[in-house]
């Protein structure tokens, strides 16, 4: 048996995956999560606005787009209609901390898969230019209240900010001489020329004939999934077991930046050439690393002063669906005079991590090398899958 400790899970909770081996080919893949998929029973009870401030205390992780996400259900449950700046400026927060996951998988977790040194500084570095963006939208009010804040953004330090992390992330990621994204030819000529940690995974990668690993028939989720069929799921889901194990129509679906991006011409030649192998999943969060920058510039111009909107109702039920660093997010709410009557969160970890899901279907059959070289392509792939909370990996070999 050989384990290998991802980052811990805190109340979130962890995940623990176990490969076996038989005469050299992953024979059954088992994932058991112990991650608490009725924290939203946390929630209920509680008056409207105190359930919203705990939200980001339960999931640290992603705390802004969970607070957001739990914004969007309270607010269509009381019937709050969020203005187009209030919307804008919401999602430049989430792409923010999108930005921050996926540059740290990239820069840190890919790494330390391959027992390479992480670039933490960077990282670092990437966080504290990241935090003047809510200092430079909203004016010295939190910006977590139902109906939005006070916003009073700043264009022309937003823009400022933005380009300054747009260097930094470049930095990180692709090294000095970053590719043509929309150019697979450019792509391919600059694997191998950088040694920045994110693209040595890459190279990894390529050299060693993984480029098709991991690679699985599981269907990608919507980015815009049917809300009507989430609502009506989680609305009868009394025993938290849709929350569990999830399905769309009845289908498992895998959810994050490569359905999100399947259509981009480099991901699109990269699926043509590796179907959704780890050199196409990874290739797909270097890609989503430019195109969160790409959206948080377009925003700017959504931008403009707004006090915010006041509640209509103090009853109702609510449904919000958003893209998370991860995937599709998805909170629903019954508000009962203002106290969370009932309250589902569907993550997208039950969704990659599901037991007929992509990883599982990936692993099942793979060669397994000699040494620690599947602990490595595990790694990996686990990480381009992106667990939200911790994982152990155990690989048990008959």
């Amino acid at each position: 048996m050989r384990d290998t400790q991802g980052k811990s899970g805190g109340i979130e909770g962890s995940l623990r995956i176990e490969v076996k081996i038989d005469a050299g080919v992953v024979s059954n893949v088992q994932v058991c999560s112990r991650r608490p998929v009725d924290s939203g029973a946390l929630l209920e009870g509680r008056p409207v606005e105190d359930a919203l401030d705990l939200l980001p205390r339960i999931f640290s992780l992603c705390g802004v787009a969970q607070t957001t996400a739990g914004l969007m259900a309270v607010e269509r449950a009381l019937a709050i209609s969020l203005t187009p700046p209030q919307t804008a400026a919401r999602q430049m927060l989430v792409a923010a901390e999108a930005l921050e996951q996926t540059v740290w998988r990239i820069a840190v977790d890919w790494p330390t898969c391959l027992g390479m040194r992480p670039d933490v500084a960077g990282i670092r570095d990437l966080r504290r230019l990241l935090r003047g963006l809510e200092t430079s939208m909203f004016n010295a009010t939190p910006w977590n209240r139902i109906g939005g804040s006070h916003l009073l953004p700043d264009p022309v330090e937003l823009v400022k900010i933005i380009d300054v992390v747009a260097q930094q992330a470049a930095w990180i990621v692709f090294g000095d001489a970053a590719p043509r994204l929309d150019n697979h030819e450019s792509f391919d000529r600059w694997l191998g020329r950088q040694h920045r940690p994110g693209p040595a995974a890459l190279d990894y990668v390529r050299d060693q004939g993984l480029a098709a690993f991991g690679h699985s028939q599981v269907d990608f989720l919507p980015t815009r999934p049917d809300t009507g069929f989430f609502a009506q799921q989680l609305a009868n889901d009394v025993d938290w077991s849709f929350c569990a194990r999830p399905h769309y129509h009845g289908s498992i679906s895998e959810t994050g930046a490569l359905p999100r991006l399947v259509d981009h011409p480099l991901v699109s030649r990269l699926r043509d050439r590796h179907g959704n192998g780890l050199l196409t999943r990874l290739g797909a969060r270097l890609v989503e690393t430019d195109d969160l920058i790409s959206k948080m510039r377009s925003w700017v111009g959504d931008l403009s002063d707004d006090p915010g909107t006041s509640a209509h109702h103090a009853s109702g039920q609510g449904i919000s669906v958003i893209d998370t660093a991860r995937g599709v997010l998805v909170h629903w709410v019954e508000i009962a005079d203002n106290i969370v009557d009932r309250y589902r969160i569907l993550a997208p970890t039950e969704w990659n991590f599901h037991p007929r899901g992509p990883l599982i279907q990936g692993l099942q059959g793979a060669n397994a090398h000699v040494g620690e070289t599947l602990d490595k392509n595990a790694g990996l792939l686990i990480n381009a899958l992106d667990p939200c909370v911790g994982y152990e990996l155990n690989i048990v070999e008959h």
